[in-house]
C-alpha cells in the first residue's frame, strides 16, 4: 500500500509542475478577440508566429530588453516587440492588427499588465510577440495601442 500512496504523490507533483511551466511560459497572453494567429491574415503576415533554429536564438537574444526589432530571415523578416524582464506572469503582449499598403507595414500592439487584486505567479517572465512578415523592402512601423492615442514605438532594424 505504501508504493501506491508514493505513485499517487509523485502522480500530484507532476501535474502541479505541469500546471505552472504551462501558467509561467513566456509570449502572448491568450486573446481570443486579437485577430488572426499562425494562420495569418490577409496581408500575409503570421501573428503568433513560432520562431524555430536561427530564428528562435535570435529571439531569445532579444526578449530580455524592452523594445521592437525587426530582422531579416531568408524571404521573410521578423517583428519582435518584447516587454522585457517583469517580475510575475499576467504580462504581455497582443497584435491587435497588422496592415500593409504602399507606404509599409503597420502593427498594432497593445501591452498587457495584471490588475489590481490579480492572483498572478511569482514568477520573471519575459512577454513578447512575433509577427511574420514578407521581406518585401517596406518599412515597418510599429503602434502602441494599449492607451487613447496610438503611439509609435522605435524599431531596431538588425
Amino acid at each position: 500500500m505504501g508504493d501506491m500512496k508514493r505513485l499517487t504523490v509523485m502522480l500530484l507533483v507532476a501535474l502541479a509542475v505541469g500546471a505552472l511551466l504551462a501558467a509561467c511560459r513566456p509570449g502572448p497572453v491568450a486573446d481570443p478577440g486579437a485577430g488572426p494567429d499562425e494562420s495569418g491574415d490577409a496581408s500575409g503576415a503570421v501573428i503568433g508566429h513560432q520562431p524555430v533554429g536561427e530564428e528562435l536564438v535570435w529571439v531569445e537574444g532579444r526578449t530580455g530588453e524592452a523594445g521592437v526589432y525587426v530582422k531579416k530571415f531568408g524571404d521573410h523578416r521578423l517583428v519582435l516587440v518584447a516587454m522585457g524582464e517583469r517580475p510575475t506572469a499576467g504580462y504581455g503582449v497582443v497584435v491587435d492588427g497588422v496592415a500593409v499598403s504602399e507606404d509599409g507595414w503597420v502593427i498594432d500592439v497593445r501591452f498587457v499588465e495584471p490588475g489590481p487584486g490579480d492572483i498572478v505567479a511569482q514568477v520573471i517572465t519575459y512577454p513578447y510577440e512575433v509577427v511574420r512578415i514578407a521581406d518585401d523592402g517596406r518599412g515597418v512601423t510599429v503602434r502602441d495601442v494599449t492607451g487613447e492615442e496610438p503611439v509609435e514605438l522605435a524599431v531596431t532594424v538588425e
